[in-house]
């Protein structure tokens, strides 16, 4: 109903006399649309209650409408910091509303934005079939490899996935969508992925001497 006043609370609540909170978005009344916008500031919140206070009642008689629930979604972090190229690992996704259809993928951290048309320093494969039986293997050794510009899905809370290359020192920033939403970018959720040089190097060694081999750093 135009003018009703809505507001967020916390399920532990249990009734609807707090005053509103701004972190929920605080009060909104609804317009002659049938909407009222909220900007929710609260991080990770599950399940908050709406309450309600319909003009036509007496001022301040809120009712709460359990049956309509709001979570605030999150996204806290993930699994790993680092990645080998070619080699196929977990990632495990971390915070509040993780779920399959979910959407993940990488692009620099130079990059403008999470658009479809940014583009990703190292390709990107996600990796089918018994998970168990790929982890730590090498993805030029395995099948039924997609990829996609528009992210890999996440199964889940976790993608068992591969990088097709090294990153040359540049970082990866995750941009993370949740089902039904669109990409953000969140980078704190560097990644950093490791592998040889791919322009090779002419090494020797002396037979019979100890000979050290590590990784060559680029610039």
């Amino acid at each position: 109903v135009p003018g009703t006043r809505i507001k967020w609370v916390r399920q532990q609540a249990q009734n609807c006399t707090a005053p509103a909170d701004a972190a929920l978005g605080g009060e909104q009344v609804v317009s002659d649309a049938l909407s009222a916008p909220f900007l929710v500031r609260a991080p990770g919140e599950a399940a908050l209650v709406l309450c309600y206070d319909l003009p036509t009642g007496p001022e301040g008689a809120w009712q709460v409408e359990e049956k309509v629930q709001l979570t605030v979604l999150e996204l806290t972090g993930t699994s790993v910091e680092s990645a080998v190229a070619g080699i196929v690992t977990r990632i495990v996704f971390m915070g509040v509303g993780i779920a399959t259809g979910d959407r993940a993928r990488w692009v620099g951290e130079s990059a403008p934005d999470c658009s479809a048309t940014t583009s990703t320093p190292a390709e990107v494969f996600l990796v089918e079939g018994p998970r168990s039986s790929v982890l730590g293997r090498h993805v030029a050794a395995l099948s039924g490899q997609t990829q996609s510009q528009d992210g890999i899905n996440v199964t889940g809370s976790s993608a068992v996935l591969a990088f097709a290359s090294a990153t040359a020192g540049e970082k990866l920033h995750l941009c993370y969508a949740f089902a039904g939403h669109s990409f953000e970018r969140y980078p704190a959720s560097a990644l950093d992925v490791k592998g040889l040089d791919p322009t090779g190097q002419s090494l020797d060694a002396v037979a019979g001497k100890p000979f050290n081999f590590g990784r060559h750093k680029r610039d």
